[in-house]
């Protein structure tokens, strides 16, 4: 009889969530989602909070990409609680960052203004790269949501500062998608 041990079931649940990676950059969406959403329960049952919030933030991505606002934002909200759970700071500014797009898609524009705070105070605190990188996406989307709601000032303002810290991490094909934004937000302010 082969008894598993918790090194190898770890090990298990990492390379099954490789497996859905691999798959959803495949463009294989149900075989990603089944993927994550068996990481995330075998991880809840193994109790290993940082797998199961890593899962159901992918599942959340996912799920709102295709278009399953629901499950997105059930998945994300209970991505945040186990991140927070297993100590994954960035999962949960991520898991915050997905769940304010989701509600400014939604035309939940105070929801979204609040998911959107709490990921950029995440971002703000964490001394990684993938930070910094979420903090540019995440004053992006609130100049382009701002400039919605007919602030363009403040939206070009939010913009430019989004624009430097993408030129900052040497994304220079962000930056430029910046300069289109700020040329329609000029022809809008119009």
């Amino acid at each position: 009889m082969t008894t598993t041990t918790q090194a190898e079931t770890l090990t298990t649940m990492d390379e099954t969530l490789l497996a859905a990676e691999e798959a959803r950059d495949r463009g294989a969406a149900s075989v990603a989602m089944t993927l994550y959403r068996q990481v995330a329960r075998d991880a809840a049952a193994f109790f290993a909070p940082d797998l199961e919030a890593r899962a159901l933030l992918a599942l959340g991505e996912l799920l709102l990409s295709e278009g399953d606002e629901g499950e997105a934002r059930s998945a994300l909200e209970e991505a945040v609680g186990r991140a927070m759970e297993g100590g994954l700071p960035l999962v949960e500014a991520d898991a915050h960052y997905a769940l304010a797009v989701l509600a400014f898609d939604a035309g939940r524009s105070k929801d979204g203004h609040d998911a959107l705070l709490e990921a950029m105070a995440l971002y703000r605190s964490l001394p990684e790269e993938a930070a910094r990188r979420g903090m540019a996406r995440a004053v992006r989307t609130y100049g382009e949501h701002i400039g919605v709601l007919g602030s363009p000032d403040e939206a070009k303002a939010a913009l430019l500062l989004s624009r430097a810290m993408f030129v900052d991490l040497g994304q220079a094909d962000a930056a430029a998608a910046i300069d289109v934004e700020l040329s329609l937000l000029a022809e809008y302010a119009r």
